[in-house]
């Protein structure tokens, strides 16, 4: 089995996890099974976001982090991911997400697509901030929420809690 196969197997397998512990959590009642898979992708995130420092050179700029964030997102989940960053500035940016692996996992198994979205938010969330603790995420529209993408802005934590 050549290393492609492997990783192809092992993300396709990955992108079921966040499916598969929503459902399982779910059942634990909506308010506990939720936030504890929030909880344990968030803790995913952070260690991906220690992964990604030690592959190259810390982001600097909104644009580095979406670029980080996209390629941990597709040797985790898998190369279905289909994305595009749009660079508002060195400060904001945008990931236009127009296919998600999560989604279609959910989608294969007869449920409903928004039981990826917390886990999904987790993730970004602190994935970003592991990798510049002022910065984070913010998701303005969901695929799995019934948008046509995803749309992800990163930017400095101060510009997006005076957006609230």
């Amino acid at each position: 089995m050549t290393d492609s196969m492997r990783w192809q197997m092992s993300s396709r397998i990955n992108s079921f996890l966040s499916v598969l512990f929503g459902l399982g959590l779910h059942d634990m009642g909506p308010d506990a099974g939720d936030r504890l898979v929030e909880d344990i992708w968030y803790f995913c995130g952070k260690e991906m976001a220690d992964l990604a420092k030690g592959c190259g050179a810390p982001p600097k700029t909104a644009g580095d982090l979406s670029v980080a964030l996209t390629e941990v997102l597709k040797t985790i989940f898998g190369g279905e991911y289909r994305s595009e960053i749009i660079e508002i500035s060195d400060e904001r940016a945008v990931v236009l997400m127009r296919t998600c692996p999560c989604q279609l996992r959910a989608m294969e198994l007869g449920e409903d697509p928004s039981i990826v979205f917390h886990p999904c938010l987790s993730v970004a969330v602190s994935l970003v901030e592991g990798l510049k603790k002022d910065y984070s995420a913010r998701f303005i529209r969901g695929i799995c929420m019934g948008d046509r993408n995803c749309e992800i802005l990163i930017a400095p934590k101060v510009t997006l809690e005076g957006s609230d």
